[in-house]
């Protein structure tokens, strides 16, 4: 589900949204039509304020399998490997922040992990 249909659902306005969610209804607009990638606090509270977890916000909108935008593991290990390498000239709070994200995302696989050896798992 993306942050419009979310919010379809939820019976709200981007500008109802944005009041509920204490951002501007201009962010709520860049948001739903891929202008920007939400912050992590941003997403908690538009997802709070939806009571649902947004598919859209939780991966900074990256393409997915499921739109048909990606078209290969490679491609996806690709990226994987680029946002890596990006990790390392980020400031130590922004790194933390990004390994939280990574862990909320990682639990949506939490059977796949299993087969993961216990040292890579953790």
């Amino acid at each position: 589900m993306d942050l419009r249909e979310a919010r379809s659902e939820a019976g709200l306005t981007q500008n109802e949204l944005a009041k509920k969610a204490g951002v501007t209804d201009a962010t709520i607009s860049a948001l739903e039509n891929g202008k920007s990638a939400a912050r992590n606090n941003t997403r908690r509270r538009i997802e709070k304020a939806l009571g649902v977890h947004v598919n859209w916000l939780q991966t900074r909108g990256l393409p997915t399998y499921q739109h048909g935008e990606m078209a290969s593991w490679e491609s996806v290990e690709q990226d994987f490997r680029k946002t890596l390498y990006g990790i390392k000239s980020l400031q130590k709070n922004e790194r933390v922040e990004f390994i939280k994200l990574a862990k909320e995302y990682l639990a949506e696989f939490k059977e796949d992990l299993k087969e993961v050896p216990h040292e890579l798992g953790d």
